[in-house]
């Protein structure tokens, strides 16, 4: 068994136990839940230790399109039911771009999790290909996504297409 279920009085008294006694309590499973469920539930989750640090959203797979739109569309694990997902997309149409004022041109940024808000434009993108990490920044808000369950061909597509989406330099660009 690799953890343990009870009470929350039985957690308390557990961890008294513990902490009195570290050396005996060395064989003792790490964790502890309400009820074998929830056990089950959590340990069946898969997050990296950077991605719990660094509180990042783990992408599960991804989609890409090069075509008269180029698109980079995440499917985000929901922070709290990993079996869920949100979609972020990224969307530029270079074919109809010329008829919007140059202010409104660029690569639109949307999240599922934040459905009420306006479009807005991405500014920044840095991939890291040693940490398996991709920032994404708008004017009002960034994204850390850990890419690490991505195989080698999705990355390349990603990479791909983030690169045709900056043909113009429109957003600050790092590691593609």
């Amino acid at each position: 068994m690799t953890y343990k279920t009870g009470s929350i009085g039985d957690f308390m008294k557990w961890t008294k136990h513990v902490i009195a006694a570290p050396k005996a309590a060395s064989k003792m499973p790490k964790r502890w839940f309400d009820s074998d469920k929830t056990a089950e539930k959590a340990l069946a989750t898969t997050t990296s230790p950077e991605a719990m640090v660094n509180d990042m959203d783990i992408v599960a797979f991804i989609d890409t399109e090069l075509g008269d739109d180029l698109i980079v569309s995440f499917a985000v694990q929901d922070r709290e039911d990993p079996t869920e997902v949100e979609t972020l997309t990224l969307l530029r149409t270079p074919k109809y771009e010329s008829l919007e004022p140059p202010e409104e041109r660029g690569v639109s940024v949307s999240f599922e999790r934040f459905r009420d808000e306006e479009r807005e434009l991405l500014e920044e993108v840095r991939y890291s290909e040693d940490e398996q990490t991709l920032h994404l920044a708008t004017p009002s808000r960034s994204s850390d996504l850990d890419v690490r369950k991505l195989d080698a061909k999705e990355l390349a597509a990603m990479r791909r297409v983030l690169r045709r989406m900056n043909y113009d330099g429109r957003f600050r660009c790092v590691g593609l």
